[in-house]
């Protein structure tokens, strides 16, 4: 080993949540109210973390990097909003709303090949922990008809407003990208990343439709000086996932989705 580097860095979160789902209303047969409903929680909290790291460098071309994210629990408070409740049980449009949310360990181990001084080669794995999160967000109400209300899943949607269910899988991403620098100070860079859903089949729904991903990306940047302009194109199609879920029929069906995102970033370095 020619030389080995270790850090820990404190990290502060500020997580904000807002979902919408809609619900049906079981008495608009009868004449009360419309078919359905729409709900809104939002909601935030701070918490803290940490992210331990090493680099070991174990020649001129090879360098091995290892890393440790923190798990952490934040306890986020907000309000919910709805007319169903108003017009069906004569009750408020609004309440409060806090529920506890998980985040799980994650494990990375990365390596950087110097196969000239031009052309460079990275690996990186990395392992959440999602399966030894809370298996469910429980949603806790400051009004009680919403309580009640919000106990049973809805048929249509598979929804239960007052319970998320999270029963979560442990995950793994694997990623790998090559980069040249020419004479110019002009970098070129490709890669190829695949991203596990810690979604199972009990765990689909319109609010948590995850598939696995795989992503493609290329981009270029450019130095000069003290200055960096980095630019890059991101492509990303979904393992198609066929889920039959006979506790919740509603839910079952094909789950897919693909993404294209372009990125720019400017950064100005002291060195």
């Amino acid at each position: 080993i020619d030389n080995l580097v270790f850090g820990i860095s404190p990290i502060i979160y500020n997580l904000k949540n807002k979902i919408a789902f809609p619900q049906d209303n079981n008495l608009w047969s009868s004449g009360i109210g419309n078919a359905a409903y729409q709900f809104e929680y939002e909601l935030d909290a701070w918490s803290f973390g940490f992210v331990v790291g090493s680099i070991i460098e174990f020649s001129d071309e090879l360098k091995i990097g290892l890393s440790i994210r923190s798990g952490y629990s934040a306890d986020l408070d907000g309000e919910a909003k709805s007319t169903m409740f108003n017009v069906m049980d004569s009750t408020v449009n609004q309440t409060t709303i806090s529920n506890t949310f998980e985040m799980p360990w994650i494990f990375g181990l990365g390596a950087l090949y110097s196969v000239s001084e031009n052309i460079f080669i990275n690996l990186d794995f990395q392992y959440s922990t999602w399966g030894s999160t809370q298996s469910s967000i429980r949603n806790i109400f400051g009004n009680s008809t919403w309580q009640d209300r919000l106990s049973d899943t809805d048929a249509r949607s598979g929804i239960n407003g007052s319970s998320f269910n999270l029963s979560y899988i442990n995950t793994f991403d694997l990623g790998l990208g090559f980069e040249y620098v020419s004479g110019s100070n002009i970098s070129y860079r490709a890669g190829y990343r695949f991203s596990q859903s810690p979604n199972s089949d009990e765990t689909y729904t319109m609010l948590f439709p995850s598939v696995d991903q795989h992503i493609f990306s290329v981009g270029a940047g450019l130095r000069e000086g003290n200055l960096i302009l980095d630019a890059a194109l991101l492509y990303s199609f979904g393992v198609k996932t066929e889920v039959s879920n006979n506790q919740i029929p509603s839910v079952s069906g094909s789950y897919n989705y693909d993404t294209i995102i372009p990125m720019v970033n400017l950064k100005y370095v002291l060195f």
